[in-house]
Formats: structure tokens, C-alpha cells, sequence
């Protein structure tokens, strides 16, 4: 390496900057397996975490066969009626959201009261969630609890 009045040579160039490739690629290799380690034991903790919780419920229903089959029916059957109720009555809810129980449902004759009973004999409740969209359709989700048993999502 001889520094005359040219500067570096292309030969010094090409090593420096192949030292300098060197030293970036380990830093992020480092770097990479840093935040891989990192997000790894996180999901670790998440995952104990998670079984942990779900542990007592599951202790609790070992023996228990949930047939979900029933519960859709269940809310189909609460769907349905809804929806035959608000036909019937000539709802409009432009605006509002109506909240119909499985007991109105009962007490108008749009649904029977056995239609409600859950697996073990037990009485189940609902309601369902009416509004009309733009169009003017009936939009509808409903929602059933069987005590400790099932519970619809968002119930």
C-alpha cells in the first residue's frame, strides 16, 4: 500500500470494502438471532400462559361431551323466530338496534319453549340482535347461554 499522490489503490478498495461486508454481515446475523430469541421466549411465556388458563376448564369438563350441533340449532331456531317476528310485526329499525329475547320470542308464539333446553335438560337463554341494513334486509345475529355449558361468542 503505497500512498503517492493517487490516493488508495482499486486493490486496497476492494479489500477494505470487503472487510467492511464482513463485519455488517456479522453484526446483523447477531442482531437477527438476538430478536429471534427474543420473540421465541415470548411465545413461550404466551403459550404457558395460555395453557394455564385454559387448564381449570378444562378439569372442570373432562368428562363432558359439548354437542354444538344442539347450541346452533338453538340459535337458528332463535334466528328464525326473529326473523318470522319481525316480519310479522312490521318492524323498521332504520336507526336502532332491537334486542328480542328468547322469552318474547316464547310468549308471542314465535318459539317453543322446548326449543330451548340444552343437552342435560337444562333451560337455555337468547336474544337476538335485529337491525335492517340500507337495503332495508333483516340483519340478525343470535346469541344463546346454557349456563356453564355453552355460551355463544359475545353473548
Amino acid at each position: 500500500m503505497k500512498l503517492n499522490n493517487h490516493g488508495w489503490g482499486t486493490r486496497d478498495f476492494v479489500i477494505y470494502m470487503c472487510v467492511l461486508v464482513l463485519i455488517l454481515l456479522f453484526v446483523t446475523i447477531s442482531i437477527s438471532s438476538m430478536y429471534k430469541g427474543i420473540t421465541n421466549s415470548t411465545d413461550k411465556t404466551n403459550t404457558q400462559q395460555s395453557v394455564e388458563e385454559k387448564q381449570p376448564e378444562v378439569e372442570n369438563k373432562k368428562n363432558v361431551i359439548i354437542d354444538y350441533q344442539l347450541y346452533e340449532s338453538m340459535e337458528t331456531k332463535i334466528y328464525m323466530a326473529t326473523y318470522d317476528y319481525m316480519e310479522a310485526k312490521k318492524l323498521n329499525t332504520e336507526n336502532d338496534i332491537l334486542n328480542i329475547t328468547s322469552d318474547t320470542l316464547i310468549n308471542e308464539g314465535y318459539l317453543k319453549e322446548s326449543d330451548l333446553y340444552d343437552q342435560n335438560g337444562e333451560k337455555c337463554s337468547g336474544y337476538s340482535n335485529a337491525y335492517d341494513d340500507e337495503n332495508g334486509h333483516h340483519m340478525i345475529k343470535s346469541f344463546v347461554s346454557c349456563g356453564g355449558l355453552y355460551t355463544t361468542e359475545g353473548y
